[in-house]
């Protein structure tokens, strides 16, 4: 068995904006900074607490840029973000993988549990050179989640976002 957390990895969420006033708004890192990802015989279980995203930054030109945002705007971010998932009344995300069969790069299909729904996912795992690599999209709506919007719909974020975890050996 062998287990990662917060302490000795790194999950991040990518948001991507989208809308007419797109140009005014950004697109984000958020950090999950309390998580658990087991891997026992091939197989994944894990958690990841929904009350602790927080914004890393905003990328620009494809670069993480933390001085974009003011601290004002990050706590608005980390509120907004933590709101949408509901995470006072569905606190815990879980996700639940069969063995991988191939070697990496591999494709898992798991259940993921999120705002208190579950559905089927696929994230694919591959091998970096200091250890893993687990990616996968997350469509908010099929998970009954609605996307941030502002300013009447007119800046708003797309509905699917990015998940990158990184596993060292």
């Amino acid at each position: 068995m062998r287990t990662w957390t917060a302490a000795n990895a790194r999950c991040s969420v990518f948001t991507f904006k989208q809308g007419l006033l797109s140009a005014v708004g950004h697109d984000l890192e958020i950090e999950v900074g309390a998580f658990e990802v087991r891997w026992v015989a091939g197989a994944v279980d894990a958690t990841f607490d929904a009350r602790s995203l927080r914004v890393r930054g905003a990328i620009v030109g494809g670069r993480l840029d933390p001085a974009v945002l003011s601290a004002r705007d990050r706590a608005q971010i980390d509120e907004n973000a933590r709101g949408s998932l509901g995470a006072a009344s569905h606190p815990t995300i879980r996700l639940r993988a069969a063995p991988v069969p191939d070697p990496p790069p591999a494709r898992l299909v798991g259940q993921l549990t999120l705002h208190g729904q579950t559905q089927e996912i696929t994230v694919t795992l591959a091998r970096e050179a200091s250890g893993w690599a687990a990616t996968g999209t997350i469509h908010q709506p099929d998970f009954g989640i609605t996307p941030f919007s502002a300013m009447l719909g007119a800046l708003r974020v797309k509905p699917e976002v990015r998940v990158a975890l990184h596993l060292p050996d």
